[in-house]
Parts: structure tokens; sequence; C-alpha cells
């Protein structure tokens, strides 16, 4: 039977730390990413209903004054 001594287990260990954390982090890269975009063509989206309507809005105050 294959034995490894303490300092090999310690140093898998923490490769095997190392690797997972790296796969978290590039999780919550893409997350924050995909976060940013969603908020970025939210604030688009909404930008383009304001200004489709805020000239019928322009004209319909001119009205009434």
């Amino acid at each position: 039977m294959y034995r490894i001594d303490s300092t090999q287990q310690k140093k898998a260990e923490r490769s095997g730390i190392r690797t997972t954390e790296r796969k978290n982090g590039g999780r919550r890269t893409h997350k924050a990413g995909r976060d940013l975009h969603d908020a970025v063509s939210q604030t688009l989206f909404s930008t383009s209903l304001i200004a489709e309507v805020l000239p019928r809005l322009w004209e319909r105050n001119k009205m009434r004054d």
C-alpha cells in the first residue's frame, strides 16, 4: 500500500484548496459580469422608454399652457 507522508499530504490539500478557490473566484467573476451586464441592459431599456415617451409628454404639456 502506498502512503503519503504528512508534508506531501499537506501540499496536496493546499493545492486542492487553491484549485477550489480559483474555481469559486471564476464563478464570482462570471456572476459579477452577468449582474453588471443586466444592470446596464435595464438602464438602457429604461432610457429608451423615457426617450420615446418624453416628446409626447412635452407636446401634451405645451397644449395645456
